[in-house]
């Protein structure tokens, strides 16, 4: 009996040494490189590299040289230090609710494609679930940001990003918070913050069903692009995005400064404007849009609008040519085309200098006869 209690003593004592010392066998190279393996397997065919993983029975995970890469190989997030808040006691008895993992002066990556897709989201999709049980924050600490969309050109870059992202439970809607800086050369630096969140349900069309969003920026740079018109200026002020099911609220006031244009649409010229701002608030519902307010401010212009939007667009013939927009601006002051006014401007700078006095011909109010209703138009009268 003796010898079968030392026995049992010792098998006790071999396994409690064997748990004490797992977080040592999980440093050894041979186990980093199963945790490797178990990782890229869970996120096929997207992948996970690091140079080093420590566990701790009372501390949070530690990670050293954390690469996330897409389905091609190509390096979506680096961080040279991450944590994560759970401990190897947490993992065994899986409490893993809430979870945060904290990345410190990581580079982030993300691009979208014209299908909509973003590739950071197409990686995780393996991990991620419509309807998660548990939480998991994101913290990203002093890190960097570059994001590149079909459009913008150059990307949208931040050489300081500091991003927090819930990805709660559900019912629960995701969140994020995003301050953003760019330093841009001979200028201050320029910022905007991102609030928002999101349900978990989505539509049909794969938008989700209900959405928060608030941009809040300070000169930060803005560009556009596309076959017909490149812009680029800075933006500063606010906008918001309200979804709820079907309905949708945009409002925001806005300034575009040192606003400057250019390509096929403007006839080759290029516009160059200090700034143009906007107010608006416009609610849809069913294909169909209000606007409650809507003024656009230019040097060449002032845009004030309001009242109901149809979906569709009419032609609509002004005195300087044809253009394509709804009826409710043609309540409008001023000109609603930048290229309207480039080719007035141009159509004056060619014709020849106009006479001071000019005979008027009897029932004329202007130095050119005046036609009778049933004579055709003189050839200069012509559209």
């Amino acid at each position: 009996m003796l010898w079968l209690s030392v026995s049992a003593l010792a098998v006790v004592g071999c396994l409690a040494g064997l748990i004490l010392a797992l977080p040592w066998i999980i440093g050894l190279p041979w186990a980093q490189r199963q945790l490797s393996i178990q990782a890229n397997r869970l996120l096929a065919p997207g992948g996970v590299g690091f140079d080093k993983i420590r566990v701790s029975w009372s501390r949070p995970t530690e990670i050293e040289g954390l690469v996330l890469r897409d389905p091609q190989g190509d390096r979506i997030v680096t961080a040279p230090r991450a944590h994560f808040s759970l401990s190897l006691w947490d993992i065994v008895l899986l409490r893993f609710d809430p979870a945060t993992l904290t990345l410190e002066n990581a580079s982030v990556d993300i691009e979208r494609s014209g299908d909509g897709k973003v590739d950071l989201l197409e990686t995780l999709k393996p991990i991620l679930s419509d309807r998660p049980r548990n939480t998991l924050l994101i913290r990203i600490v002093d890190g960097k940001l570059r994001f590149s969309h079909e459009g913008l050109d150059p990307p949208i870059v931040a050489e300081k990003a500091n991003i927090n992202l819930d990805l709660n439970a559900f019912p629960k809607p995701v969140a994020w918070d995003m301050k953003l800086a760019h330093s841009a050369e001979n200028s201050a630096e320029g910022t905007v913050q991102l609030e928002g969140n999101m349900s978990h349900d989505k539509g049909p069309d794969g938008v989700p069903v209900d959405l928060e969003l608030s941009i809040r920026g300070d000169r930060w740079p803005w560009s556009y692009a596309n076959p017909s018109v490149e812009a680029r200026g800075a933006f500063s002020g606010t906008i918001g995005v309200h979804q709820k099911e079907k309905d949708l609220a945009l409002s925001g006031d806005a300034r575009i400064l040192d606003l400057q244009a250019t390509g096929t649409a403007l006839k080759g010229d290029t516009l160059r404007l200090d700034a143009v701002s906007a107010v608006w608030k416009v609610d849809g519902a069913g294909g169909a849009w209000t606007a409650d307010r809507l003024d656009v401010t230019a040097p060449v212009g002032t845009i004030k609008a309001s009242g109901a939007i149809p979906p569709s667009v009419t032609r609509a013939r002004t005195s300087r040519g044809t253009s394509t927009s709804p009826p409710w601006l043609g309540r409008s002051r001023g000109r609603s085309a930048c290229a309207t006014t480039f080719a007035s401007r141009r159509a004056r700078s060619s014709s020849p200098p106009r006479s001071r006095a000019m005979p008027r011909a009897p029932g004329s109010r202007s130095g050119r006869p005046r036609s009778s209703p049933t004579s055709p138009p003189a050839a200069a009268d012509r559209p």
